[in-house]
Parts: structure tokens; sequence; C-alpha cells
């Protein structure tokens, strides 16, 4: 694959390429022998494996959804109001409506406090069980949880959760999603477009549970692949403030670092702020953005060249097919099993060479197939 400044062009060996998150956990580890950094062509061959348009892989054994049809979920989201959030409960709805489970959801701006009504509110309305998706930390909410568990209903926390996140307390299951392992993709596209030279500002929310995990992961590809040719920055914005503070702190960060070259943030509903802070520093004659989490207005953004074709890429992945994949792991608890170990949960990057799959405009749950629904109706006895 050749790497330009003007995009990232897919390889000829891309064409026999499906790609899991076990395929891509196992590609992650360093090689015993690798090149001197930078390790351009370690890098280009990551962003290659990402191009592939995945295809389902089952989680684990079939089991009779039809036992638990009648039963009530409780969602508590991370934030309502966030794209990523709405796109995702709709696929745990979908999913839920085909084995006639009853979801509830609660409305919330993103606290620990309404996160710990949002449990109240399930138990007082005695839900069968207690899904917190989007990942709101247990941590924070662990006196709420307590009296979920000692009521029998069982919790489980759904996506953004680090793989190799040690057990939350009373916690019945969670959803990894890998995202560590699909940040350090990103960091290697970044080294790879730059040609080991990449200065990057990294945006984190320190308060998300992952974000910490993440930026790790991203410091360490970049010491492992780009070797002393890359620089990091790490600014922290927390969720709340995104709206109010994202845009002075990137330009504070471009200000005072002349030599930035790439605006690196860890979820992609950063971007439209973090893009109004490059502005305002009167960076976009020098910065790209890479991001992650395939929302469709920063597909737009790839799409339509905006602002100087800023966008670089976004690391998506099916929202709806990660509700799907959330409902799998309910049902399995509602019917008194235990979780898969994973959900070989697939990613996809988008950019100039790929983003006409995603639709026009582009939608964030196209470009990924279909072949989960098929995969799941069937693994859970609703088809044959």
């Amino acid at each position: 694959m050749t790497v330009s400044r003007r995009r990232v062009r897919v390889g000829s060996a891309l064409l026999a390429a499906i790609v899991s998150v076990v395929a891509v956990a196992a590609a992650q580890a360093a090689p015993s022998q690798r090149a001197a950094l930078p390790d351009l062509a370690y890098a280009e061959a990551q962003v290659d494996k990402f191009h592939a348009v995945p295809r389902w892989k089952s989680p684990g054994a079939a089991i009779d959804a039809s036992k638990a049809k009648g039963k009530t979920i409780f969602i508590v989201p991370i934030f309502s109001a966030l794209p990523y959030q709405q796109l995702l409960n709709g696929g745990v709805k979908a999913a839920a409506k085909a084995v006639g489970i009853t979801v509830k959801e609660q409305t919330n701006q993103g606290s620990p406090a309404q996160w710990a009504q949002g449990v109240e509110q399930a138990i007082a309305q005695k839900a069968d069980l207690i899904a917190l998706i989007g990942a709101p930390d247990p941590r924070l909410i662990q006196p709420q949880l307590k009296k979920a568990k000692a009521a029998g209903i069982p919790v489980v926390v759904g996506n953004l959760v680090n793989e190799g996140t040690p057990a939350f307390d009373n916690v019945s299951a969670r959803m990894d999603m890998a995202s560590q392992a699909t940040q350090r993709v990103a960091a290697d596209y970044t080294i790879a477009y730059t040609k080991g030279t990449a200065n990057t500002l990294i945006i984190t929310a320190n308060e998300v549970n992952p974000s910490k995990g993440l930026v790790a992961a991203i410091e360490d590809e970049y010491a492992k692949v780009c070797g002393p040719g890359c620089k990091t920055t790490v600014v922290n914005v927390p969720l709340a403030q995104w709206s109010t503070k994202m845009q002075s702190t990137v330009q504070a960060a471009l200000t005072a670092d002349p030599k930035i070259t790439f605006v690196h943030p860890i979820y992609d509903g950063m971007t439209t702020f973090a893009v109004a802070g490059i502005k305002a520093a009167g960076a976009l004659d020098r910065v790209k953005l890479g991001t992650v989490d395939g929302s469709d207005f920063v597909l737009k953004m790839i799409q339509q060249k905006a602002d100087k074709g800023l966008v670089l890429f976004d690391i998506g992945y099916s929202l709806d097919w990660h509700g799907w994949a959330d409902m799998d792991v309910i049902l399995r608890i509602l019917l008194g099993q235990p979780a898969p170990a994973t959900q070989n949960l697939p990613r996809r990057i988008f950019d100039a060479s790929n983003i006409g799959a995603t639709g026009t405009p582009p939608s964030p749950l196209k470009g990924y197939g279909a072949t989960y629904i098929a995969g799941y109706s069937k693994l859970w006895g609703l088809t044959k």
C-alpha cells in the first residue's frame, strides 16, 4: 500500500482480507523481529487490514431466545443526546423486538448522578435486567448497583469497555469492544500518513471509563511503531464540556505548539468542536484529523472534503451490529448462561478510498454488510 498526503489507497492484498476483532488483536502483537523505527511497512499493513468489509462470526453456542420473551430490560445510557448512543440503542431495540423483549430507556445528560437515578428507576419498575449501554462507569454508581443485585436484577455493561479492564463489582456481564486495538490502528494510520513524523494532539475525556486506557494504547503504539520521530500531546476535555471548552482547549494547544500536524480525538463525537478549535488557531493548512467511531457527520466531512480535507479518516463500527451483539449478551444473562468471551465485533476504516461504501449522504450503518442479522437470528433460534 502507498500512503501519501492526499489519501491512503487500498492494496491488492485487501481483496481476500476479512478481519475480525480476534484477528485484529492478534495482528496488533509486535513481531519478534521488526524493522528499525519508524516501521512504516507494519503501520501500512495494519491500515490495509481494516479497510475490509467485515463478516459476522458466531460468539458462542446457540441459545433459545424464546425463553426470554416477555422480559423487560431498562437501558441507562452514558449520554442520551449523543448520536452514537441513539444509534446503539436503536440496534438493541431492533434485536429486542425480534425476540419479544420490552425495552425501557432513561434520558440523561451524561452525569454519574443521573446514571444512579436511572438504576434506581429500573429497580422501582422491577426490570428484569439493567443495561448500562455506552458504558456509564459502574465504579461510580456502586451503591445503586448493590441495590439492583439485592433486588435480583442483573446488570450488563455494554460498549466502551476496554479489553483487559478488571471485572466490575455487582455487574453480571460486559461487552468489551477491543477499543484499544482500534485506537492503535488509528495511530498506525497517522504514522503511515506522516511517514513516521507525526506530531499528534490527542483529545481525551478522562471521566469516561475507557479513556485513559485508550490514550495509553495510542501512546504505546507510537512508541513501538514510530519511535522518536513521533510526538504526542494530550489534552483532557470532560464530556459535559465538549461544547463549551473543547474549541478553546484545542486552539490553545495548537497555538502553544505550532509544529503539531495531527489531531486525534479518541471519540469522533468530539470532532465538530475540535475542528472549531483548529480553525480558531488558523491551523487548517498544517493539520489533519483522524478519529474513531464512524458517526455520519464525520463521514460526511470526509466525503465532502470539508475544510480543505481536514478529516482524513474515521474508524467506524456498525452501531446496529453492536446493538444486536449487546442483546446476545443480555439474552444469555437472562437465560442464566455465561456471556461469551468476545462478540468478534468488527471495525472498518473509512477514508477517501472507500467512503462511497457508506452511501450519499453517508450513513453510520452502511459499509459493514448485514451478515450479523441473519447470524444472530439463527444463533438465537429465530430462523433455521
